[in-house]
């Protein structure tokens, strides 16, 4: 997500939507009561006709309802229109359709620190590029991605002969192991995170075993299917949201990794608070090193009328220097901490 301009004090901040990721992130983000503004399309009548024309408009709507649409990577926020050209009434209702590529204006009287700190995540730059292989028998595509672009690093061709060819085996194995090797390098070479290998065909699984039996890479590997090499499969990944996906993984695994070692601290009763009088607490006293916050608990507070008490621990963890993280209960590990109260607290020392 690109914030394009914010002013919190001034109660707006104007953003970018950029990925399938950030639609989530809105979903989290926006609230009844919000003024949602932007371009969008809306049927417009005129006179008495009973047929009207969609055109693009720029519309401001006061939010009633938020909708992710996941199947189709769609975010639709429902309000009520109270800004626009004249051709279109007042009062009457509209559906803004969220994608990426699409620019939004939110104002707001209270921006929550779970606001700012949901918005600054989203738009930060991304932790380390993916490595996106796309390969059938004859070539193979190498690609680095960043949050913002994809650049091409690279066409090996396999110089493959006749399948009739007394050679053709070997020239195919050769080739394989060349991916491999090339992938290694490449990764140490670039700093990589992760890698996307898209096979056409059944290079798929002679890859998948091959890479397999590499120890220091293997978990880093991503396997998928794509119809084409080049350039074009790497836009088909993107398309069917395989790269959101493989990035969404990557957060998996750190936030579980954090409430293992909550878990694990608890398992020794040491260094570890959980309930949320308890860790509220704890946190006013300073002792608090990383809070752990279901996201799913901020919104039963939102519909318990309970998210002051949350606001002022978020607050206090803020100045205290108390680093804050939002587990998601997508996920077994996160589902855990909702059910163990939904916050909990990796501490400096005991209190």
């Amino acid at each position: 997500m690109k914030v394009i301009n914010k002013d919190f004090k001034k109660g707006f901040v104007k953003l970018m939507v950029e990925s399938n990721d950030d639609l989530w992130t809105l979903y989290k983000l926006l609230r009844e009561g919000d003024l949602l503004s932007g371009k969008t399309v809306r049927k417009i009548v005129k006179g008495d006709k009973s047929e009207g024309e969609r055109k693009p408009v720029f519309i401001k709507v006061e939010v009633k309802k938020v909708e992710f649409q996941e199947s189709q990577f769609v975010l639709r926020a429902l309000g009520r229109v109270i800004e626009g050209p004249e051709d279109v009434p007042r009062s009457v209702h509209h559906s803004f359709a969220i994608k990426p590529g699409v620019g939004l204006n939110i104002e707001r009287s209270d921006w929550s620190a779970y606001d700012k700190e949901l918005i600054r995540k989203a738009a930060e730059p991304s932790k380390g590029e993916v490595l996106i292989i796309t390969l059938d028998n004859e070539e193979a595509y190498y690609a680095l991605l960043t949050k913002d672009k994809v650049a091409g690093v690279n066409t090996q061709k396999s110089g493959l002969p006749r399948k009739d060819s007394p050679d053709y085996e070997s020239i195919l194995e050769s080739y394989y192991k060349s991916i491999v090797k090339n992938t290694k390098a490449l990764l140490k070479a670039k700093g990589a995170s992760k890698v996307i290998i898209a096979c056409v065909g059944f290079v798929y699984d002679e890859l998948r075993e091959l890479f397999n039996n590499e120890s220091d890479i293997k978990n880093k590997i991503f396997f998928a299917r794509v119809s084409v090499t080049g350039i074009s499969g790497v836009n088909e990944l993107i398309r069917e949201g395989v790269i959101d996906k493989v990035r969404s993984e990557d957060l998996i695994t750190r936030e579980t990794a954090l409430v293992e070692e909550f878990l694990s601290g608890l398992a020794k009763q040491k260094l570890v608070k959980y309930g949320f009088k308890d860790v509220a607490e704890a946190v006013k006293l300073g002792a608090g090193r990383v809070l752990l916050i279901s996201e799913r608990l901020i919104i039963d507070f939102r519909a318990r009328n309970r998210f002051k008490e949350l606001e002022e621990l978020l607050d206090n963890a803020e100045k205290l220097g108390t680093k804050v993280e939002f587990i998601s209960d997508k996920h077994e590990a996160g589902e855990r901490l909702y059910k163990l109260g939904g916050t909990a607290l990796l501490l400096r020392y005991e209190v």
